[in-house]
């Protein structure tokens, strides 16, 4: 109840101060509207499309491990995780074009479900490789299937807890150039997960944190990630927060943009 209380407060105020392009003076943040937020939806997004459909009609139960914010073995419909817990297709899609016109070669993901975000992320970019870590056996298993529906062969998945799959994650990697962060929505676990793919960034790094307004810890995270002095820019959709680090090109602002 109080995380519900808390997103509407936020999304009132972001309806009361989110821009739009008319008023931006960023030539960065207003191509950024144009192409990302106004982008025209690519051919490819139509079979991702068509799995959503699908899922939302499969009423079979699935018994996942919850590794984050609400501990514990639970039992789920397919429909209900692609409803509820799954991203929307309208942010899917600002994913795939930010995949598709920032072109990284190496993407993370912590947070598979049913894999849903990751086939943005996967179809934008084919010869990028894609890492994805999810905690539920189940969900892990029925995102692997997801992913061959799909015809997706650059993706990698692994299964466990975060705390323990990261590190080992990370350093098998040379560098994050893209980031999805969409799991424990909590203070501490997203600043730490924050802090160990930072290790990995580089000028060009794109973090992407779903759900910044899920709850008051979320949004604590998200402010403090602002305010980090290794960030340069931040874009805040109200659903999503995604954060830029190219120092050499940008100046140190954040923008909170109608989307």
């Amino acid at each position: 109840m109080i995380n519900t209380i808390h997103s509407l407060i936020e999304f009132l105020k972001y309806q009361q101060i989110a821009k739009t392009k008319y008023y931006l003076h960023s030539p960065f943040v207003y191509q950024f509207y144009l192409q990302i937020l106004e982008g025209v939806p690519d051919t490819e997004i139509r079979n991702i499309t068509k799995l959503r459909n699908k899922l939302l009609h499969n009423h079979d139960k699935i018994v996942i491990e919850d590794l984050g914010s609400e501990p514990g073995r639970k039992e789920r419909r397919i429909s209900t995780l692609a409803s509820k817990a799954s991203i929307p297709s309208r942010y899917g899609e600002v994913m795939y074009r930010l995949v598709s016109h920032f072109k990284p070669n190496t993407v993370l993901e912590l947070g598979t479900c049913l894999g849903l975000g990751t086939a943005y992320l996967s179809s934008a970019a084919p010869a990028a490789s894609v890492t994805t870590i999810e905690g539920s056996r189940a969900l892990a298993a029925q995102s692997v299937n997801n992913f061959a529906e799909l015809g997706l062969s650059n993706i990698s998945v692994v299964q466990g807890h975060f705390d323990d799959r990261l590190p080992e994650v990370l350093q098998s990697m040379a560098q994050v150039d893209m980031a999805f962060i969409d799991g424990n929505h909590r203070y501490e676990p997203t600043m730490n997960y924050f802090h160990q793919i930072m290790q990995k960034s580089h000028d060009h790094t794109i973090l992407i944190f779903d759900d910044i307004y899920w709850s008051v810890e979320m949004t604590r995270a998200w402010e403090e990630i602002k305010k980090d002095p290794r960030i340069t820019l931040t874009i805040d959709i109200y659903r999503l927060g995604i954060v830029f680090m190219q120092h050499d090109k940008l100046a140190k602002e954040d923008f909170i943009l109608r989307y």
